[in-house]
């Protein structure tokens, strides 16, 4: 099993509730699972926490948890950036694949709070499927992720 996208953040995986190893290469993500005949009853990711240096970026901006959550038409996803944070904010939504699926907010110098509101549509207009999603406030090279569950 191969998965793309932001594999640095994987952190510990499940393969029906037993730890199993995985490495990466390319930006991929490669899951051992065991050589016998098996059925994924489930397979969980878990993610290194991305808000590492908290104590030093907390002052400049902050990403709250979305609610509600889950959801299924429309989620709202806080944010506050203070005075002192330079340069441009973005907040995209991204898969578990770390494919983009939206870009809900992108301004230069954006000091403030705002409530940023997600309907569940990619970047064409359409429904995004019933899955676990990643809200990232980007600013610079540091960034802050939550994660949103949506169910339709």
């Amino acid at each position: 099993m191969v998965l793309k996208g932001n594999v640095g953040l994987a952190e510990k995986i499940l393969f029906n509730d037993s730890e199993v190893a995985y490495e990466t290469r390319n930006n991929k993500l490669f899951i051992l699972l065991p050589k016998t005949d098996y059925k994924i009853n489930c397979l969980k990711i878990f993610l290194k926490n991305s808000d590492v240096n908290e104590n030093s970026m907390s002052g400049e901006f902050q990403i709250y948890q979305n609610y509600p959550n889950p959801f299924i038409k429309k989620t709202i996803i806080p944010i506050e950036i203070n005075e002192t944070a330079q340069g441009a904010a973005e907040v995209n939504i991204y898969n578990v694949l770390g494919e983009k699926v939206s870009c809900l907010f992108k301004q230069e110098n954006a000091a403030g709070k705002y409530d940023l509101v997600w309907d569940g549509k990619n970047q064409i207009g359409k429904d995004a499927g019933s899955g676990i999603y990643f809200a990232v406030l980007e600013k610079g090279k540091s960034r802050k992720v939550k994660k949103i569950l949506l169910v339709r």
